[in-house]
């Protein structure tokens, strides 16, 4: 009896020292991705591509706010600083992407990419952004802003399609959202998600800037939220779910991606994908800006 008792003890302290670490493995997530992973309330971001942008190039920087964004890129031509192009004063950010270009992040992209915003609080996105002239159509899906959903690692989660798209197909801009109200996603579905939905279509003007503003409550139930206007003009007004049930809702990435071009090779006519944009903000209040209704709140050079 004695020697059964001494085979057991080991055993159950082992099981109870994992059960202990997993635990605080579990607490230590929350509290990171509660504290660090997202903004408060209260909270703005706003990259101009001037001198006083404070930019950095890894996803732990930016956890440590150590910097206001991170760049995911491959190369020198991935990101540059340049004169802005149209009609803008001062400096634009310069994305551009290439069939030669390395793998980032799993796939062709050159982005910047934000903290997360949390889930059931309001936020404001301000995105400009300048389509150069000689930019070739193609049936080629290419992502210019995407609001990436923040996946449960503990919880073995796939990656999913993200909550919010504004991409480029053909001449035209596309938006579509997608939403998944399970604690865990799974892979027996399209895009990982419980839907995916169209929201608009429209045409794409190239040589011009166009100031995208976005208002959202990021929800996978029915109290979500998302608005969406260009050049003032409102053109989504959508209610209900627009998000993956996460412990954190979803992060702005802009720039230029393609999955295509990772999934099924890349396209021999492109030899660069190359998009501009300007006056970034993003801000975590409640009706913070009423860009909507008076755009003379939104900050400008």
């Amino acid at each position: 009896m004695n020697a059964k008792r001494n085979i057991w003890q080991p055993l159950r302290l082992l099981m109870a020292t994992a059960l202990s670490l997993s635990l605080l493995s579990v607490a230590v997530y929350t509290v990171a991705a509660s504290y660090f992973a997202q903004y408060k309330d209260g909270e703005m971001v706003r990259i101009s591509f001037e001198a006083e942008d404070n930019a950095g190039y890894s996803s732990l920087s930016l956890l440590a706010h150590l910097h206001d964004y991170a760049l995911q890129i491959c190369c020198s031509h991935s990101f540059t600083t340049v004169v802005a192009p149209g009609d803008r004063d001062g400096n634009a950010g310069r994305f551009s992407l290439q069939p030669s270009d390395n793998i980032v992040k799993g796939n062709y992209r050159s982005e910047l990419r934000l903290l997360s915003n949390p889930l059931k609080h309001e936020t404001w996105y301000q995105i400009s952004v300048f389509v150069p002239p000689e930019w070739q159509d193609s049936t080629v899906k290419v992502v210019a802003m995407q609001w990436h959903g923040t996946r449960d690692f503990l919880l073995g989660e796939p990656g999913r399609m993200p909550p919010l798209e504004i991409t480029i197909v053909d001449d035209q801009w596309l938006i579509q959202k997608a939403f998944d109200d399970k604690v865990v996603s799974t892979t027996d579905r399209l895009g990982n998600v419980e839907a995916i939905v169209p929201l608009a279509k429209v045409q794409l003007e190239k040589g011009r800037w166009l100031d995208w503003i976005i208002q959202t409550r990021w929800s996978s139930s029915d109290d979500g939220r998302l608005a969406i206007w260009l050049n003032g003009e409102q053109i989504v007004d959508d209610q209900g779910p627009n998000a993956h049930k996460d412990l954190t809702g979803p992060y702005l990435k802009a720039g230029v991606y393609v999955p295509s071009w990772g999934y099924e090779g890349t396209e021999p006519q492109i030899a660069e994908r190359t998009l501009y944009f300007d006056n970034i903000q993003m801000i975590q209040a409640t009706n913070a800006l009423d860009l909507s209704n008076d755009r003379s709140g939104l900050a400008t050079r």
